[in-house]
């Protein structure tokens, strides 16, 4: 009986046949790096850019007004954001930046619209909560003149490109890949506690306040869910911040924004108001989040389209 002896195995037909324990970690099946992976090397990567861009835009306009300074910032910020993700959507994922979900799919100017339309009915409906209860006063702050809707102008310009960059950094690309590595109500609850302690640096923040923004980053992740594009999300928080600060006209979490259109005082509990962090910081935009929520979860009017979800895919 015959039988042929095997030939000795080298150590590198080992390492060609069983992946490396990096691999196995690091690298996912299609070799490519494994989607959470990806996740950390986006928000390492986003610091390092956040900061140079930030500094190139102190240093550019470091004698300019504050306004010209923040506002040139953020889109320092969201640009570089932007490219970013533009980047790690090529290099790690293979796909167009279509898939971000920043693109004209059908649909995208209703999707727009409809956040538009529910984070000004949000704070209107704060406000409407606040005067109803008798937590709130409110009075002519000035004349409104042509500077002061200019200013208006200008800041409502402020608040989208601030506004656009935090769904960049919380509800872009990291998002998506959490989704991947996870599950879509997963990664809706990492992404949204990140940017509840996120805000924890800002004045007057408290664990009211920190439980709030974690719901406000549920209701902003959801519509990328429901409609795999970022239009929504970006408008609801546009206007959610806009409304808040100049309309409102109350702090927009711990922030004094001006001009006004009026002059607030907030006369109520602080456990309902907010007290020096605004609304954000109190029961009365817990209970308007709730319900933004759960409308969001059983609406049938969101629905992705056919391309969106080809370009996810």
């Amino acid at each position: 009986m015959n039988s042929e002896i095997p030939p000795p195995v080298s150590p590198n037909d080992v390492d060609q046949r069983q992946p490396s324990w990096a691999g196995k970690t690091f690298l996912g099946r299609d070799g490519r790096a494994r989607p959470i992976v990806r996740v950390i090397l986006f928000a390492i990567g986003l610091y390092l850019v956040s900061g140079l861009a930030s500094a190139a835009a102190g240093q550019w306009k470091r004698n300019a007004p504050l306004w010209t300074q923040l506002a040139w910032q953020s889109f320092f910020l969201l640009v570089s954001g932007l490219l970013l993700s533009w980047f790690f959507l090529r290099a790690f994922d293979g796909r167009g930046f279509r898939s971000l979900g920043l693109w004209p799919f059908p649909g995208w100017g209703k999707q727009l619209g409809i956040g538009l339309g529910l984070g000004a009915s949000l704070q209107l409906g704060v406000a409407g909560l606040l005067i109803v209860t008798r937590a709130i006063h409110y009075t002519r702050d000035s004349a409104w003149d042509a500077h002061i809707l200019k200013q208006l102008a200008a800041n409502a310009w402020l608040f989208l490109l601030a506004a656009a960059f935090e769904e960049i950094a919380f509800r872009g690309y990291a998002l998506q890949r959490l989704i991947d590595a996870t599950s879509p109500g997963a990664a809706i609850v990492i992404s949204s506690v990140l940017f509840g302690l996120a805000h924890l640096a800002n004045p007057a923040a408290s664990f009211f306040s920190t439980v709030n923004t974690i719901l406000a980053g549920i209701l902003l992740a959801l519509p990328y869910v429901r409609t795999r594009t970022m239009w929504m999300q970006t408008g609801l928080h546009w206007m959610w911040n806009f409304f808040l600060g100049p309309v409102i006209s109350l702090p927009v979490s711990g922030i004094h924004f001006g001009p006004t259109l009026f002059k607030a005082q907030l006369s109520g509990s602080a456990w309902w108001t907010g007290a020096a962090y605004g609304p954000e910081g109190g029961a009365v935009v817990t209970v308007l989040s709730l319900c933004a929520i759960a409308w969001l979860l059983w609406t049938p009017q969101l629905t992705p389209s056919t391309e969106a979800l080809e370009a996810v895919e």
